[in-house]
């Protein structure tokens, strides 16, 4: 057998792989959520970015609104993060985590990231903030997404820097009766 005969697969079957030092570099970063982010959350809403909350809060209501979900996030053993990135008005938060956390008797702890994403965040944004926070957060538990069908591509784009996999389809997941992807967070190797 010659050299000749052995063929690498075409381009398009070959797998992805993406380096995340790379995506990094820029730099972004996160911090648990605290007064200093209120603002730029004020903002958000103001544009519309809860429908769920009433529209005409006074900043006082709002910030007790917001407390409460905070609060309870984290009364119910989870955590609350500000995603923050560099963009053209400097370096600004452009997403909320919201971080359920699990400890099954005889399991790893188990992290469910949720993340609502502000106006200001663009799609490199998205991309460098959470893959920074999931490969992080990889190193000390086991993490569960679960993600409607028009994320399937980002979350597939982010299992090409090799911090995420898909593991499989839940039918029905929402009330809507729509499907979810369930992914997972890749073991990380020490």
């Amino acid at each position: 057998m010659n050299s000749s005969s052995i063929s690498a697969p075409p381009p398009t079957e070959r797998r992805k792989r993406l380096v995340r030092k790379r995506t990094l570099r820029r730099g972004c970063s996160y911090e648990p959520f605290d007064q200093t982010h209120l603002a730029y959350v004020w903002a958000a809403y103001k544009r519309g970015f809860f429908p769920d909350m009433d529209t005409d809060m006074s900043p006082a209501d709002f910030q007790e609104k917001l407390t409460g979900w905070i609060g309870s996030v984290i009364q119910s053993g989870g955590d609350f993060y500000v995603l923050k990135a560099k963009t053209k008005l400097g370096e600004i938060p452009v997403g909320l985590i919201s971080l359920a956390v699990a400890t099954p008797p005889g399991a790893r702890v188990q992290y469910q990231p949720h993340v609502d994403w502000l106006p200001e965040a663009s799609p490199r944004n998205k991309l460098e903030c959470l893959l920074r926070f999931l490969n992080d957060l990889k190193k000390n538990g086991k993490v569960l997404l679960v993600s409607r069908e028009n994320y399937w591509p980002f979350f597939e784009h982010l299992g090409y820097y090799g911090v995420i996999r898909a593991v499989g389809k839940l039918r029905a997941y929402y009330a809507d009766g729509t499907d979810a992807m369930l992914y997972e967070g890749r073991e990380h190797v020490r």
